[in-house]
């Protein structure tokens, strides 16, 4: 029974980050898929972890201690996710910017409908992010949780939840708009360059003529910033790698 009601909480705590975590997470990956992630990594870890201190035959101590353990989980991935989202955010930006918001097509990764350069962002994020290694980062990190969080001592406030919330939401915007930058700047030039020509020539319909060129500009200035995109991203999550410690401690 015991050994049943720690399985359980580990379980519960690895499929929270399982069902939040970057790429696995997203729609595109089955349930059935997830459940088995989830059950393997339970298997593998439940053995080194010390077992449940509480009651194992009462349900109510254990529904209530898997409850937390699932919220820490989720708490965990949700941080690992939002950083991830920042890649596809810039994407987002700068379709906005270049006139490519209206072209709307589905995003495997989300599975819903996104501009023309979000998917491609989003899949680029979640390309570099398994080329660094992020979930072997992850996994590792579920491991150390233990011994940071002893099983059934995860029961994450509102305020740690709002604290986590607010921190990483801070960050992914402001790595949105640092990869997006670079095509920024360069629509920004063509905007600049049109409003100039719009004056020196009147009657000429800046504004008809305008639009293929900021297309052409926008894609290409992504084309040329996929290296400093990727690289900015890899730092950034090894930024946030380094935090998930203090993450975890939000938790106890």
């Amino acid at each position: 029974m015991e050994n049943a009601a720690s399985f359980a909480l580990v379980f519960a705590r690895v499929g929270g980050l399982v069902l939040a975590a970057p790429v696995l997470g997203s729609r595109a990956v089955p349930s059935a898929v997830k459940i088995g992630a989830a059950l393997a990594l339970a298997a593998l870890v439940t053995p080194g972890v010390a077992p449940w201190a509480g009651a194992p035959a009462a349900v109510g101590a254990v529904a209530l201690a898997a409850a937390g353990e699932l919220a820490l989980g989720l708490l965990w991935g949700f941080a690992a996710s939002l950083i991830l989202a920042a890649v596809p955010m810039a994407g987002r930006l700068v379709d906005q910017d270049a006139g490519l918001a209206l072209a709307r097509v589905v995003d495997p990764m989300s599975g819903e409908a996104a501009s023309g350069l979000e998917p491609f962002h989003a899949l680029l994020g979640a390309v570099v992010w398994l080329a660094i290694q992020g979930h072997h980062a992850l996994i590792a990190a579920v491991m150390d949780s233990f011994r940071v969080v002893p099983l059934g001592g995860a029961m994450p406030a509102n305020a740690a939840i709002h604290a986590v919330a607010v921190g990483v939401v801070s960050r992914m915007f402001a790595l949105a708009v640092q990869l997006a930058a670079p095509a920024l700047v360069a629509l920004l030039l063509v905007t600049i360059a049109a409003a100039a020509l719009a004056r020196a020539v009147p009657d000429l319909n800046v504004l008809v003529l305008g639009a293929p060129v900021r297309v052409v500009t926008g894609v290409a200035a992504v084309a040329l910033a996929l290296s400093a995109i990727a690289f900015g991203f890899a730092r950034a999550w090894g930024d946030h790698e380094r935090a998930l410690p203090s993450i975890l401690e939000l938790g106890r």
